[in-house]
């Protein structure tokens, strides 16, 4: 904590310091450390964003000013599960909040059962709790955030087409993160139709960075709807192509950790054939050349 207050004493502009966690099970008698998030996107400076993206941190790794609790308001008590990401992503949208690449944090990931005395559940559910809840979270969110909101930085300062867009791209990647399929193929539609100029080299490489879950895929996996949407999107325009190729870099990095860390060939064979679907047999083998193991 005293290099989280050194940093809010340094600055007094910042509501909010942060660090890194790391974590251990407690059914690991040899009590090994590992990360449990992703850290955030190093090109985009707004951690308001990054917490968007996914909860990159845990509450307990991060110092916040008294004051800007007070500013805005108290947990959300109609959630007995990620109140702290509520808080968080709050947090970071009303005050400037700076990221430090430390370890802050030890955080034990425990085997029995979870979740408060209103909603216990296994360790094994967690995945399927956390997207009941992040879902819960992101329709208030997609209803209260103006769509400005989402610019990424490198957009702020482009003419209103084209930072739309990339406004448009940006909310639609942090959707499909959450497997809200219905709002993020929306927002990846209007954003693929939208400007005819071509899509910029800092919109692609958003598109291949910002989903890191699995969920998303799998669910995409078992709705042919989002797969025709997302297939129709990668046909109709150069740019719904590009983003949609870009995106499904993910989908081929799966296939790779399946086939090569794994050994999980029918897993892989159903990723593959995911990626058929929806680029098709000539698109899929253009994708594999592009990023080849």
């Amino acid at each position: 904590m005293e290099t989280l207050a050194g940093i809010l004493d340094a600055n007094p502009d910042t509501g909010m310091a942060m660090g890194r966690l790391i974590a251990f099970n407690d059914a690991d008698k040899n009590r090994k450390l590992y990360d449990t998030t992703y850290l955030p996107r190093t090109n985009e400076p707004n951690n308001k964003i990054h917490f968007l993206e996914t909860m990159f941190t845990n509450q307990f790794a991060t110092l916040t000013r008294l004051s800007l609790y007070q500013e805005v308001g108290p947990y959300c008590e109609d959630l007995v599960r990620s109140e702290d990401i509520d808080m968080v992503i709050r947090l970071t949208r009303h005050a400037k909040s700076i990221f430090v690449p430390e370890y802050i944090f030890m955080y034990r990931q425990h085997s029995g059962l979870r979740g408060s005395e209103q909603d216990r559940f296994k360790a094994e559910d967690n995945a399927k709790k956390w997207q009941h809840y992040g879902q819960t979270i992101y329709t208030n969110i997609r209803g209260n955030y103006s769509l400005e909101e989402f610019c990424p930085t490198f957009a702020l300062d482009w003419e209103d087409s084209s930072r739309k867009r990339a406004c448009l791209l940006q909310r639609g990647l942090i959707f499909a993160n959450q497997s809200m399929g219905k709002e993020a193929l929306e927002d990846l539609a209007a954003a693929s139709q939208l400007n005819s100029n071509q899509i910029t080299g800092e919109e692609v490489a958003l598109a291949g960075t910002v989903i890191v879950y699995d969920m998303p895929w799998k669910l995409l996996g078992e709705n042919k709807l989002w797969i025709k949407a997302l297939s129709t999107i990668y046909r109709e325009t150069p740019n719904g192509h590009k983003i949609v190729f870009a995106i499904l870099q993910r989908l081929y990095r799966q296939i790779a950790r399946q086939l090569l860390k794994k050994r999980d060939i029918n897993g892989a064979c159903k990723s593959a054939q995911l990626l058929i679907k929806i680029l098709g047999v000539s698109g899929a083998a253009k994708r594999i050349i592009a990023s080849p193991f």
